[in-house]
């Protein structure tokens, strides 16, 4: 269960990146199977991406946390 903002934030992260840390693709973000392309896309979706937005502080922040998320957010 997850009970805390910050533990949201490094299983959101994690699950998009884990193809990468695993070694499965080189950069996460040209792996075909995941929701990453349609939570940063302009179109409409199902998705509560702006909720999600928020916990990072933005759309922007969203972006960063994934690229510097090995100094950020602890896995495991």
């Amino acid at each position: 269960m997850i009970a805390e903002a910050e533990q949201l934030k490094s299983v959101v992260v994690y699950i998009h990146t884990h193809t990468e840390k695993h070694g499965i693709k080189r950069d996460f973000a040209n792996y075909l199977w995941t929701s990453w392309h349609e939570i940063i896309s302009p179109y409409s979706t199902r998705l509560l991406r702006n909720e999600l937005f928020g916990y990072f502080g933005g759309k922007e922040k969203f972006i960063q946390a994934y690229y510097d998320s090995d100094k950020v957010f602890q896995f495991g």
